[in-house]
């Protein structure tokens, strides 16, 4: 299995590969408007940030921003390091839950489908993109 197999166009529509990234992008967007929510205190009747209040909640959306960045950066040239990453990051965040939450199923429930199904998903079909390319290449007769 080649690890660094380079992103290519067959010239064929692959269907996982869009849906890989519109995951990635969607929940990018999902968990940085979330980590800015989280991170501000409005007040109850005007919704009035202040200064200080966006500043720190912008640094704490920036985390799954970069995040979410930086797979889908990654998965433009390399689906299958993609997808191995989204698949290292479910681990994480399991390993996370297990040690910090083990006796928590709300918890439990919410994250799995916030947050680890959708990574999950994402990481599979990039890998399935990655292995539709290598199969048109070859049906093709091109080098892998």
């Amino acid at each position: 299995m080649d690890f660094a197999l380079r992103t290519r166009d067959t010239g064929q529509t692959n269907v996982q590969r869009v849906l890989a990234r519109w995951f990635v992008v969607l929940g990018g967007l999902f968990w940085t408007a979330a980590f800015f929510g989280a991170n501000t205190r409005a007040n109850d009747t005007f919704l009035v940030y202040t200064l200080p209040e966006v500043e720190r909640a912008a640094m704490f959306a920036l985390i799954p921003l970069a995040i979410a960045v930086a797979v889908f950066v990654l998965g433009l040239f390399y689906e299958r390091l993609a997808g191995v990453a989204l698949l290292l990051i479910v681990s994480a965040m399991i390993a996370y839950g297990i040690v910090n939450h083990l006796n928590e199923p709300i918890l439990w429930a919410s994250a799995v489908t916030v947050l680890v199904a959708p990574s999950a998903i994402a990481a599979v079909l990039y890998l399935f993109a990655a292995r539709t390319q290598e199969f048109r290449q070859a049906k093709l007769g091109g080098a892998v």
